[in-house]
């Protein structure tokens, strides 16, 4: 009689990440890895399946992320012979973050060398345009299949754009039998995630389902099976969230059951990631990502009367307070928060102080980020009324004085301003400017200007609290030259609000969500 067949089919963990350079985001990927592992053993499964970026990037691992990799997997190793009578296989495949650029080897190949993990790998011969798929050799820790039990396990490390040129020389090196048959692949189908490149299901691809049962792959990070009806192409999506737009997104793994007595049919459970924690077993937990619909400011008179309405709002939103929480920051359930402010206000908006706005937040809410956009305009109130005898130029001017006179601590300098934009600077600030001939300018016509200077720099606030920040930097100096710090340090309450200052300027940046691995990888650029 033969046994069934149990595995779990993973992908895109990418150890290693520290999202929006926040600590404890690293050790929340590490912490839905170990989840992972209990699972296997929990569930008592005959092989693990990652299905590429294991490991976030080969320029980005450290000495300490592959030691905590491969102490993880050890412990893994050691617990799953101790309960279940043998070590529960992981077997991998390289996505496009494994792909090495200043090197032949990749970590990946290192764990295999250490039997952690089982690589395999399909070589793809260009003179004859075929795919080999030999056995995995233990001795050499190569291959592109491997059988266990009455299943067979083919693997393809990412290939890009060339891909769907696989698909039809796949077919042929795969023979038909009554085993049951995996292909890895890494790689997505076009249309389930608009940030990157997908392939259709295409006539070569629907073709590869005759020589094989279950299609596992990884790259997009959100969850889906296809076709809807009897699926054999299976995408679980990432373990943690990797950016703001998964956070609503299906991810997690699948949990299959094959059972060759039965004509090879298999079962497959969906497990998917929590927006925090959770003691359901078939969720799993990740960190919370707070996100709301933007705050309208406009009713605000004042910068002071808006920090108020923000934090009003995010009171009745439910964002926890810090005098009513206790968590430890290791706590998923303390979270991520995303907010942006809108709306056209009365007052200048140069008097929106960002830093102001993001330390009042983090002073009031226990959060263990924050990203904080601003879409908030100046209503302006006058019009231009042109006169057809104008001129481009003067059109221009007038535009610019009613523009300067918006704003209340200029009004009297107007004209002083104009002419420094217009007949001074205005031809200088060109692609090919020589900048420092710039500056000297604005220099000299500040020295000639005292009461404009002064007055920029009070709204810019250079003058606040200078001696602290130059303490501060020395401080962080000194502390920096004294110690390095290791980034897998459990970090206390103490220890993060010493250095989460730095991060708050970061979250700060607009495309902080782009990954150029993606863009590299998928082709989209020529190197």
């Amino acid at each position: 009689m033969k046994d069934k067949i149990r595995f779990i089919h993973t992908a895109d963990l990418h150890l290693g990440k520290t999202l929006y350079g926040i600590p404890q985001r690293y050790e929340d990927f590490f912490k839905a890895f170990e989840w992972l592992l209990n699972k296997a053993i929990y569930e008592k499964v005959d092989f693990v399946l990652i299905c590429g970026d294991f490991i976030d990037s080969e320029q980005k691992i450290n000495p300490s992320t592959l030691s905590k990799i491969i102490t993880n997997i050890q412990d893994f190793q050691s617990k799953s012979e101790e309960e279940l009578g043998f070590k529960i296989p992981i077997i991998c495949i390289e996505g496009n973050h494994e792909t090495p650029f200043f090197s032949d080897r990749t970590w990946l190949e290192l764990l295999a060398d250490l039997n952690l993990i089982i690589l395999l790998s399909g070589q793809f011969i260009s003179d004859s345009k075929r795919v080999i798929f030999n056995d995995y050799s233990y001795r050499e820790h190569k291959g592109g299949k491997i059988t266990i039990k009455d299943s067979v396990i083919y693997g393809m490390s990412y290939f890009g754009s060339s891909t769907p040129g696989l698909f039809s020389l796949i077919r042929k090196e795969i023979p038909k039998n009554d085993k049951f048959i995996i292909l890895l692949m890494h790689f997505g189908i076009q249309g389930y995630d608009k940030r990157k490149k997908g392939y259709d299901i295409n006539k070569e691809l629907k073709e590869l389902h005759k020589h094989v049962d279950y299609l596992a792959l990884g790259h997009f990070h959100n969850q889906y099976q296809l076709p809807e009806k009897d699926p054999w192409i299976f995408n679980p999506g990432s373990l943690e969230i990797n950016e703001i737009t998964e956070y609503n997104e299906k991810r997690g793994i699948f949990l299959v059951d094959i059972f060759p007595e039965e004509n090879n049919n298999f079962q497959v459970k969906s497990l998917t990631s929590e927006n925090g924690n959770t003691n359901d077993p078939l969720n799993i937990p990740n960190r919370k990502f707070l996100s709301f619909n933007p705050i309208d400011i406009s009713e605000s008179k004042s910068f002071e009367e808006a920090q108020n309405m923000v934090i009003t709002k995010l009171r009745k939103l439910g964002v926890p307070e810090r005098n009513n929480t206790n968590l430890s920051l290791t706590n998923l359930d303390v979270p991520i928060l995303y907010i942006t402010i809108k709306g056209r206000i009365s007052y200048s908006e140069l008097e929106i102080d960002l830093k102001e706005l993001r330390n009042l937040i983090f002073d009031t809410f226990y959060i263990l980020g924050l990203k904080l956009n601003n879409h908030v305009f100046s209503k302006t109130e006058y019009n231009l009324e042109v006169d057809e005898s104008w001129s481009f130029e003067r059109i221009e001017e007038e535009a610019l004085l009613a523009t300067i006179e918006e704003e209340e601590n200029f009004k009297a300098h107007k004209n002083e301003i104009a002419n420094l934009l217009l007949n001074q600077l205005k031809n200088k600030l060109t692609k090919t400017a020589d900048h420092i001939i710039v500056k000297k300018e604005l220099d000299n016509w500040f020295e000639l200007n005292p009461e404009i200077l002064e007055k920029v720099e009070d709204i810019v606030r250079l003058e606040k609290k200078p001696k602290k920040q130059n303490q501060m930097k020395k401080r962080n100096k000194k502390k920096q030259q004294a110690k390095q710090v290791s980034i897998d340090k459990i970090w206390d309450e103490n220890d993060f609000a010493e250095e989460f200052g730095e991060f708050k300027e970061i979250l700060n940046i607009e495309d902080d969500d782009l990954d150029i691995d993606d863009i590299i990888d998928d082709g989209e650029l020529d190197l």
